[in-house]
């Protein structure tokens, strides 16, 4: 019997199937998705590997034997291999990115071999042996002062060419003994709490002393004095610091570190919500019924919910669940951002019960093993998480929801590039499964293929408790400035912020765009202060001091004169998440804001204390970035305002339009969810642009209709596709000219073929330079064809193997023009 193997490699060179022998007694035990260990290459270096597939014979001869099992675990079957081969297709990625895909993050072994001598008593006869070579005398001497050494640092030591021939020689002799130690990835998580460790009175006493001169020190030991014992990323989150600023009153004795084991089996679960079953309206068991109508038969389906913000959504999707389980089928839920997964969680923690499993990258990796496990051996019928969710090793799939479904977080952007959407539809057809994809604006490709039939096509037009949609102004920030108001916040905004803090009512304000300011530029010369590795222009984060690039995360202390010409004329231009904040404070003493954006959100928690401190009502205000515009539901927000809604209108992207009305649409409905009227407030120099004047009377037909009829015009999806190959390369020139081979090769074959579209020509990427690497691109548009997709593999493959000194990535269908 024969196995075909996939290596647990990185190396583009290696992304193969292997044939290995399966010996006699691993036979009856061997199936595929099992961790095996292989002798691989010259030297018969032992490899972890994955089983692909089990035959009765192979086309080579002289076969090496599997070495043993790793794991009895079968991480996956023969239907994940056919979508490890449809992604490979689809996606343009090795066979071992798409079965990470499949298998828990952090399932791997690590081999480490050691070296020391065999017996001490013949150390006199081996270095009478190695008397004649100098590599092999030092090896020895090393071994016979320190003991066992790992085989790697020993080479690192010794750094000699012929390290590895002498080292098997001498284990030959009889010497030197070399064994093998395995290490598995996963093991138990540590947290780090924070306490001090001196008396709080005089706690007090330094932190009263350093204040004007170190005021993040002293931040963070007066919340120590508050608190006897706080988590790391707690501690850093209140602070608003970093753990250099933790770590410095360490080593001056003023705290102490505690690292604590996890309860890794136990996953945290508000259970607050109401767990009794609302009673549907008529909407929302419409809904129901047609999404029910095919779960636990042979017939597949899809259904795309359109819902307006507040319409009840999820009350439907738990009620399809319930009856996907009580059919004896499984569901899976996805939701775009892990922000949105703890009040998802509670919800249907709180219908369900343990029969629910959470996938997302929060987790520690034992957590998400545990995890994997119990929806794995069948423990839990639900499981709910972000995009890799969709891999989740259900048996019996019979229902899938995707929540938000235009958001962009569907999509991979790191290989394998894959949608979440796509690999939904393929586990579809495979299962013969139900899918609803679902939002109060959903993406134009998935809205064209509902018009079309190709989708079931489900309305939702009315909020549940038949409240209004949130009252909708535009204000021309022109008119602002020209009668004389040059701050952040229009006066309508302001006088609003007053109205809903006096009714003790909270508020939501929205800007994409973390950090302080935008630049740091001098208004003596025009210098911008920019980042050396990407030359992108640095922003400024005042909670830490010190200029930022969003790209490679370079740092550097802020400037207070101008590195060209000196002069003291710096200003910061633009505005961040943490300008807002500031400006708050200034306009509102007294005010409790939070921020949520990706610098306050970085901790495991992050997300979750936010968003239950404001549930709460622990804060007045919520500021933040594209993770607040949607799914959250909090009923005593009446006020939204969109502090800078062109933003996102005129970057280089086909879909900015889109993307505008998504966001703005989405966060206008966090207001007036409940009883109380809701009310929103859009920012903009462009008052009367379509695509925010549709958005204000989140009319998304009337946007749809004109977006559709400009992508048939130019011929944009969902008419067509694109596909994006990147050409990331240390040298200029050099990049360059493996993207011009490449594209006389993509020419030449477009000239030779029936192929239908557009190849353009090479172009530098709108970031250029990032992390010093050049970065070069072609764009091509067409319609997926098999036939040119196995000819665009060939020439992708040759080029990887050719041109390892460059980058070559394929992106079917790029979110974003970077």
């Amino acid at each position: 019997m024969i196995a075909k193997i996939i290596l647990n490699s990185n190396t583009l060179s290696t992304d193969r199937l292997y044939d290995y022998k399966i010996p006699g007694s691993l036979i009856e035990t061997l199936k595929i998705g099992m961790r095996v260990k292989v002798p691989f290459g010259r030297g018969n270096k032992t490899c972890e590997a994955y089983v692909f597939d089990i035959q009765d014979t192979s086309e080579f001869a002289n076969l090496k034997d599997i070495s043993g099992i790793i794991s009895e675990v079968s991480y996956f079957g023969y239907e994940q291999t056919q979508l490890i081969e449809f992604m490979r297709h689809r996606y343009f990625c090795s066979y071992m990115s798409a079965v990470r895909c499949m298998v828990p993050p952090g399932v791997n072994t690590k081999f480490t071999k050691f070296a020391e001598l065999s017996d001490s008593s013949l150390y006199a006869e081996a270095k009478k042996y190695a008397s004649k070579s100098m590599v092999a005398d030092r090896i020895l001497s090393h071994l016979n002062a320190y003991g066992k050494t790992s085989v790697e640092s020993l080479k690192s030591e010794i750094s000699a060419n012929n390290f590895t021939s002498v080292l098997n020689r001498l284990e030959k002799k009889g010497f030197v003994k070399i064994t093998t130690k395995e290490t598995e990835n996963i093991t138990d998580t540590k947290r780090t709490f924070v306490s001090l460790s001196i008396e709080r009175s005089e706690a007090y006493s330094i932190a009263d002393a350093i204040f004007k001169k170190a005021p993040a020190r002293a931040r963070v030991i007066e919340i120590l004095c508050e608190n006897y014992n706080i988590e790391l990323s707690d501690l850093l989150l209140y602070a608003q610091t970093s753990k250099s600023t933790v770590d410095a009153l360490f080593k001056n004795g003023i705290l102490t570190y505690e690292k604590v084991v996890c309860n890794d089996s136990v996953i945290d679960v508000d259970t607050s919500y109401c767990k009794d079953k609302p009673k549907l309206n008529e909407s929302q068991q419409n809904a129901v019924r047609e999404i029910t109508s095919c779960i636990g038969t042979d017939k597949k389906a899809t259904y795309l919910l359109h819902g307006v913000t507040g319409s009840g959504k999820t009350e439907v999707y738990l009620s399809a669940i319930e009856h996907a389980i009580n059919k004896g089928c499984d569901a899976l839920m996805l939701v775009p951002e892990i922000s949105l997964t703890p009040q998802m969680i509670s919800q249907i923690y709180a219908r369900f019960g343990d029969n629910v499993a959470v996938l997302h990258s929060k987790l520690t990796l034992k957590q998400r093993y545990i995890e994997w496990n119990r929806i794995k051996n069948g423990d839990v019928k639900i499981a709910i998480g972000a995009r890799s969710a969709v891999f989740a090793p259900f048996n019996n799939i019979g229902l899938i929801i995707i929540d938000e479904e235009h958001e962009t977080t569907y999509k991979s952007e790191m290989s394998p590039r894959y949608h979440a959407i796509e690999i939904a539809r393929y586990l579809t057809e495979r299962y013969k499964a139900t899918l609803v994809l679902a939002s109060a604006t959903p993406s134009i490709e998935d809205y064209y293929k509902a018009s079309s039939g190709v989708y079931k096509l489900i309305e939702m037009p009315h909020r549940v408790n038949k409240s209004p949609l949130p009252k909708v102004d535009i204000v021309d920030m022109r008119s602002e400035i020209k009668s004389g108001n040059m701050s952040i916040f229009s006066n309508k905004l302001k006088n609003s912020i007053v109205e809903a803090l006096s009714k003790k009512e909270q508020i939501i304000l929205f800007l994409n765009r973390r950090g302080f300011s935008g630049f740091v530029s001098c208004r003596s010369c025009g210098y911008v202060v920019k980042c050396p590795n990407c030359n992108i222009s640095l922003t400024y984060h005042k909670s830490i001091g010190k200029m930022v690039c969003h790209y490679c995360d370079y740092k550097v202390s802020n400037v207070t004169s101008c590195p060209k010409c000196s002069s003291k004329h710096i200003r910061f231009f633009g505005i961040g998440t943490e300008k807002i904040v500031d400006e708050l404070h200034n306009l509102f003493p007294g005010v409790s804001v939070l921020r949520m954006d990706a610098d306050t959100t970085s901790g495991r928690f992050g997300h979750e204390n936010i968003l239950n401190n404001f549930r709460q009502g622990n804060a007045d205000i919520l500021v933040g970035t594209q993770m607040i515009t949607k799914g959250l539901d909090f009923g005593n927000v009446t006020l939204v305002g969109i502090i800078a809604a062109d933003m996102s209108l005129n970057i280089d992207d086909f879909r900015a339009g889109e993307r505008t009305f998504d966001l703005v649409t989405q966060v206008i409905g966090r207001a007036g969810r409940s009883h109380k009227k809701g009310k929103a407030i859009i920012q903009t120099y462009n008052p009367d642009d379509e695509t925010l004047v549709l958005s204000a009377k989140q009319d998304y037909k009337s946007f749809y209709k004109d977006e559709i009829m400009i992508r048939r015009l130019l011929v944009y999806p969902p008419f067509t596709e694109f596909i994006k190959i990147q050409f990331v390369g240390s040298g200029k020139a050099e990049t360059k000219k493996v993207a011009d081979d490449f594209y006389s090769a993509l020419s030449e074959y477009a000239a030779d073929s029936d192929f239908v579209g557009n190849i353009y020509k090479v172009s530098e990427a709108p970031l250029f330079v990032i992390n010093q690497k050049f970065r070069y691109r072609i764009i091509i548009k067409s319609p997926y064809k098999k036939v040119f997709y196995d000819s665009l593999h060939d020439i992708y493959n040759k080029f990887i193997n050719k041109h390892t000194d460059v980058n070559i990535s394929v992106d079917v269908n790029p979110i974003g023009s970077n």
